[in-house]
């Protein structure tokens, strides 16, 4: 990842590479286009849910969307042994899996406002 780079640059690059306006990309994951804009300028992070949201729509990881970490292929997919819980994978899993899914996706949140952090106190 370059330094330079942050979960909104992430999402604004995924965002163009398909080609959508913020409106258009909001209404797809259903949030206002004042929430895309707020994320794309990491004003305001989006919460778990939302990154479910997004690693699905934008068809990129959540590592990759957190920390820049996984790219992704050229036909916008990862790999099958690269692929990320999408959100229908989620809705499959039981229980138990679920929680699972969303500790370890608390645990790449909080590593990336630490990255973030680390990186304006430059």
């Amino acid at each position: 990842m370059r330094p330079q780079e942050t979960l909104g640059t992430r999402i604004r690059q995924a965002r163009l590479a398909r080609g959508w306006k913020q409106e258009e990309f909001a209404e797809r994951i259903g949030v206002s286009p004042t929430t895309v804009v707020n994320w794309e300028t990491d004003n305001k992070p989006p919460g778990r849910k939302n990154m479910l949201r997004l690693s699905e729509e934008l068809q990129v990881s959540i590592d990759w969307l957190a920390g820049g970490q996984e790219r992704e292929t050229t036909s916008g997919h990862l790999p099958e042994d690269q692929a990320p819980a999408t959100g229908a994978r989620v809705r499959r899993a039981r229980q138990t899996e679920r929680d699972v899914l969303v500790q370890r996706l608390d645990e790449v949140l909080e590593r990336l406002e630490r990255i973030e952090r680390a990186l304006r106190d430059r």
